[in-house]
């Protein structure tokens, strides 16, 4: 099977000031089968979110390519990288992101009918979400009526809601605490499992990664320095070189 996502020669530099350029990814290369779970490390300034957010379309190349499903991100105008967000990708944050002005149920219906969902559909959809992660009691609380925990599944479920085939998760336990990183990981494993869902998360925490991901790729200065596959329990699609 052709892998889900091919990463080839990435580069992304950021201009500072008038003549100095920044790098942050030189020559970044991997594949990704689907249904594989896999850690992204490294320390801050590696280039791990500036990846992350290639992947998604919120940013563009500076040279390279990134093949998603067959396509290439690099020479998708702006309308195209939404719709990829749209139907490709979801995305969780360390900060949540969610509208503090709504309700859960809302703030998941929301990125529904950006899909072109009726509201009723949107949040008879996000009504189901919210039950799969264990929130639909807890539908019609605002995020400052929420726990951590409870708003980063309210954010895990608004990024599942339009049934992704990536997940992108940048740092999504850093707020939390040790149980309730635990709870989510849990969360995103099983939707790994059962759905084939592919997942690329950042973390520092190596414990986490160690339990819950298949595969390690490390950055260093915007570089791969270790892509290592783990022995213990690969995922259904897992590949890589160690």
């Amino acid at each position: 099977m052709p892998p889900i996502l091919s990463i080839k020669d990435l580069t992304r530099s950021y201009r500072m000031g008038k003549t100095v350029q920044v790098g942050a990814l030189h020559g970044v290369s991997f594949s990704v089968q689907a249904g594989e779970m896999i850690a992204i490390l490294g320390k801050s300034g590696s280039g791990k979110s500036t990846l992350l957010n290639l992947i998604a379309g919120l940013d563009t190349p500076s040279s390279g390519s990134i093949v998603c499903e067959g396509k290439d991100l690099a020479l998708m105008n702006q309308r195209q990288l939404a719709d990829h967000r749209r139907e490709t990708v979801g995305m969780v944050f360390q900060s949540f992101n969610l509208v503090q002005w709504m309700s859960a149920l809302d703030n998941v219906a929301l990125a529904l009918q950006y899909k072109g969902f009726s509201k009723v559909q949107a949040r008879d959809r996000a009504r189901h979400v919210l039950d799969g992660v264990g929130l639909g009691p807890r539908s019609s609380h605002r995020p400052s009526e929420l726990s951590g925990g409870e708003q980063q599944r309210v954010a895990m479920a608004r990024a599942m809601a339009n049934q992704p085939k990536i997940l992108l998760a940048d740092e999504p336990t850093g707020n939390l605490d040790t149980n309730t990183s635990q709870e989510l990981m849990e969360l995103i494993r099983a939707k790994n499992r059962e759905q084939g869902l592919t997942v690329l998360i950042i973390t520092h925490d190596e414990d986490i990664a160690r339990q819950y991901t298949q595969r390690w790729i490390r950055l260093a200065d915007g570089e791969i320095v270790k892509d290592l596959i783990l022995a213990d329990e690969p995922a259904a699609g897992a590949g890589g070189a160690a």
